[in-house]
């Protein structure tokens, strides 16, 4: 898929910064979000100029992030893909987190990512192509003290890709996909180790503009394999993907 337009959340730190100024400097147009204003002007201070368009915003307001969305395919264009990076990752054990940080990590991570989609989702639809790229985490499957409500975020985005998924008729919209990247981890602001932020951009690059996000739904480690959910069917599916892939290999 060729695209030169794309929109990434999440872009004023971590790996949503590394991956606006990795597209930004390949000469696309990123349109970038986030909630610190600051935090935006020093990501576009490090992309290729002219190429960075920064917006302040907070993407569980669904009526703040439609507007966004319109008014960029009103001014620039369409928009080809979509990387939902922004998350946010509070320490804080069950019991000791307020209720209100509990609730707002589940509106950011989850329902911001259910707002960019219906925002984007009918003039990709419309336009019969498009990419959607969700920034996931393992972090549901091995849960860590101190991390409850972002662990449930992250499963609870496992779920959402999948649904969006299952819900794009793939006979008549082949070329609208939404795919999830898992990433190990990595060194951000949210976690203090792991690889630099850099090392994914030629991954999700792959996955955003390029062949490799080869069924909608699907979860992508950094190496390109699928992660597989534990039904039957998804593992049978995936399984006869390899082989026939290894077969025309």
């Amino acid at each position: 898929m060729t695209t030169r337009r794309l929109v990434i959340t999440g872009a004023g730190s971590g790996l949503g910064r590394a991956l606006a100024i990795g597209f930004a400097g390949d000469g696309y147009d990123v349109f970038g979000a986030g909630r610190g204003e600051a935090a935006l002007h020093e990501t576009a201070a490090l992309c290729l100029p002219g190429r960075f368009h920064a917006q302040p915003l907070d993407v569980s307001d669904d009526a703040a992030t439609t507007a966004w969305i319109a008014a960029i395919e009103a001014d620039h264009g369409p928009i080809d893909v979509v990387i939902c990076a922004a998350a946010v990752y509070p320490r804080a054990h069950f019991l000791d987190q307020p209720t209100a940080q509990w609730d707002e990590v589940i509106r950011i991570n989850v329902s911001g990512v259910a707002n960019v989609c219906r925002a984007v989702l009918p003039g990709m639809l419309a336009r019969y192509r498009g990419r959607i790229i969700v920034i996931g985490s393992l972090a549901d499957m091995h849960p860590i003290a101190g991390a409850s409500a972002y662990s449930v975020s992250k499963g609870a985005v496992h779920v959402l890709t999948r649904a969006i998924a299952s819900e794009i008729d793939r006979t008549h919209f082949p070329d609208v996909m939404i795919g999830e990247y898992l990433p190990p981890a990595t060194l951000t602001g949210m976690n203090g180790f792991g690889l630099p932020p850099e090392y994914h951009y030629p991954v999700v690059k792959a996955l955003a503009c390029g062949d490799a996000l080869t069924y909608s739904g699907a979860s992508y480690l950094p190496q390109g394999r699928m992660y597989l959910d534990p039904s039957p069917k998804s593992v049978l599916r995936n399984l006869r993907r390899r082989f026939l892939a290894r077969r025309r290999g």
